[in-house]
């Protein structure tokens, strides 16, 4: 098997594995958008008061049972596998270094190792092509994560952007940047790791969608 198809099954195993937590995360974000007319509401009332709106706030979170930082956790997970994935091709894959492989490994020859996957060379940057297409992808998950709560914002006719929202927009646009940048800056290895993530996300988020923002969900939360 080539490393590029281990890296994506390596990818495919890590979300299927944190895929319970990333739901929960998921479906946190999205109620947290679906009660931003709440919050407007709150806003509107306690802006003036920063501790009474604070607290305000905290009691609607906790009653629709939603985390502001439920969704970061999952992501800091990944951090380490992602350092792995790096560590290897910089130093793990060198001849040299054969012995820390596990001893069911212990007969692959490191010399003949094919470091091509898709035309990119694993173990070097791709400045252009590979950087352009995770933005693209990451553009796509934070799109889809907030597309129908803008919808809802229209639809309702609010007249003030929440918090909530305002970072959405601008998460839409900074979070591809800074994957394209470090995409560009790592080894392409790594950043085949986080396209296959991204568009796992993309398609557990699709899932998400179909389950909340159903009417009869969307009543319950909001």
């Amino acid at each position: 098997m080539g490393f590029g198809w281990a890296i994506v099954l390596l990818t495919i195993f890590v979300r299927l594995a944190l895929f319970l937590p990333n739901q929960n995360a998921m479906k946190s974000q999205r109620r947290m958008q679906q009660l931003q007319p709440k919050l407007d509401e709150l806003r509107k009332k306690y802006g003036k008061d920063q501790q009474q709106m604070a607290a305000k706030t905290m009691e609607l979170y906790k009653t629709h049972k939603v985390s502001p930082m439920s969704s970061c956790w999952p992501m800091l997970i990944q951090l380490p596998i992602m350092l792995g994935v790096y560590w290897i091709v910089r130093d793990g894959l060198s001849p040299h270094l054969s012995y820390l492989l596990y001893s069911f490994n212990e007969n692959v020859n490191l010399l003949h190792f094919n470091e091509m996957f898709l035309g990119l060379d694993l173990t070097r940057r791709n400045l252009i092509a590979l950087p352009i297409i995770v933005a693209v992808a990451q553009w796509g998950a934070v799109k889809l994560s907030m597309v129908r709560a803008k919808k809802r914002s229209q639809d309702t006719g609010a007249k003030t952007m929440g918090q909530m929202e305002q970072m959405n927009k601008m998460m839409l646009w900074v979070m591809p940047a800074m994957m394209g940048f470090f995409t560009a800056t790592f080894p392409a290895a790594v950043g085949i790791y986080w396209l296959t993530s991204t568009i796992f996300s993309i398609g557990q988020q699709w899932f998400v969608n179909r389950q909340l923002d159903r009417p009869g969900v969307v009543k319950k939360v909001v």
